[in-house]
């Protein structure tokens, strides 16, 4: 491993354009991680490695002074249904882009590709099948983007994906998230870099998709990773009810946090109303002066938080264990939609509606019992496969209702979409008194 180290620091020297940043080669430094695992002894608990960040330290960041060549390339991502085997695509598209990856799911198949003629790339795909999904990312303005420079703060905030929270939410509050994964058929990806709209499909197809948590040893790694970037950090942990993510890091914490720099809060919370905890808490640490400060902020958030979680069908939490066949049956066969919420001692039942306008009018009158007890509240909407429906049926509604509300619209996280199945929403609260900085909403 020390041979194939130095081969990595190497690279930020040969390279004319990596030399100018500062940086190793990316590609070589994921070899160096696959390889580091790869050979590491199967007990993985005991083994003792140094870090990332300390094997190559002041290389993994850019240089302030910094600026990409402009290349006029696209990064693009896409979803195709297709009735072609993978090979024919495959050597189609070899010569419509480079950094070309394809995975394939019987007739849906995923493609990334950095390509200088998206349009044409385009045109060409639809002659080989249905786009499902498009994303097309100018590399230069993605490249080009400046970074935030995180100021002083009492602790950098760490929290699971597992809470409804986008990457881009995380990267403009400056929240690192952890991630569990997605799993259907043969694959697994992180739960922050799937497609929703193509894991719900799936489900409704009939397809078997469930999660998986991270390994210990990249959970550990991230723990380290973070403390030695950004000092003081606090994990703003998923209920430990739900997961092993605070028995892991409190385990790590135990063995190697030799400064005390991860503190480790189970907050008993997820989906929504986890990420309105974590989302309340950045805020305050920006206004605050010491970690008492923050760690009030967040007992008060703890406390007050509520999220209520609309079930539309029954079939999903059968499928995945957490009610009975028989008890799903009957529920579907009478039309019975649950409300939900995840507590510190589990999901509690809330009730139970018929439609979607009981729904609604369940969800508002939670609302305004809610709004009472605070001048102005933040109310995070999130949606499965229904957000249009969510954000032109729901949140006028709430507007209305409850002018002064912060209103959050976010995709519900994938660890709770994939068992309570499409067609779920989740309203969270939280009080929007707190001495927080307002972040402008997601899309409301």
């Amino acid at each position: 491993m020390p041979a194939l180290a130095e081969t990595v620091t190497r690279s930020a020297e040969l390279v004319p354009c990596l030399k100018s940043a500062g940086v190793v080669d990316a590609g070589s430094l994921g070899m160096y991680i696959f390889f580091e695992g790869f050979f590491r002894p199967g007990d993985s608990t005991s083994y003792s490695s140094t870090s990332i960040i300390e094997s190559f330290a002041g290389l993994l960041s850019l240089r302030q002074s910094f600026t990409p060549e402009a290349t006029g390339d696209h990064c693009v991502d896409v979803v195709l249904q297709h009735q072609q085997r993978q090979s024919p695509i495959h050597q189609n598209l070899t010569d419509r882009g480079d950094s070309l990856v394809m995975l394939e799911d019987d007739d849906t198949l995923k493609i990334h590709i950095h390509t200088a003629d998206p349009r044409g790339l385009r045109d060409h795909l639809d002659t080989l099948g249905e786009v499902v999904h498009w994303a097309d990312t100018p590399m230069d303005r993605a490249a080009l983007k400046q970074q935030p420079v995180p100021a002083a703060e009492p602790y950098h905030i760490i929290t699971d994906a597992a809470g409804s929270i986008s990457r881009d939410m995380a990267h403009r509050l400056g929240i690192t998230l952890l991630d569990s994964y997605i799993v259907s058929g043969e694959t697994a990806l992180p739960e922050s870099l799937c497609l929703p709209e193509h894991i719900y499909a799936l489900m409704r197809q009939g397809r078997r998709v469930t999660t998986a948590q991270a390994s210990t040893f990249e959970r550990r790694q991230h723990y380290e990773s973070a403390c030695q970037l950004y000092g003081n950090c606090l994990y703003l942990c998923v209920g430990s009810v739900y997961t092993g993510n605070f028995a892991a890091a409190t385990s790590w914490k135990k063995d190697h946090d030799q400064g005390s720099l991860l503190r480790i809060i189970d907050t008993g919370a997820a989906s929504g109303r986890l990420a309105l905890i974590v989302i309340l808490t950045a805020r305050s640490c920006r206004g605050a002066e010491t970690k008492d400060e923050v760690l009030a902020a967040v007992a008060t958030l703890i406390a007050s938080c509520r999220e209520y979680v609309f079930i539309d069908e029954l079939k999903y939490l059968v499928a995945g264990g957490r009610v009975s066949r028989t008890g799903g049956f009957f529920g579907d066969l009478l039309h019975m939609k649950p409300v939900i919420s995840p507590t510190m001692e589990g999901v509690k039942k809330e009730g139970v509606v018929h439609s979607s306008k009981g729904q609604i009018a369940f969800a508002l009158h939670k609302l305004e019992e809610f709004a009472g007890s605070c001048r102005r509240p933040v109310v995070m909407l999130q949606y499965s496969d229904n957000e249009e429906w969510v954000k032109t049926t729901i949140g006028p509604q709430i507007r209305r209702r409850i002018p002064e509300a912060e209103i959050l619209l976010m995709p519900l996280s994938l660890t709770s979409g994939v068992h309570m199945g499409p067609g779920t929403w989740s309203m969270a609260l939280a009080p929007g008194d707190l001495n927080t900085a307002a972040e402008p909403p997601e899309a409301l």
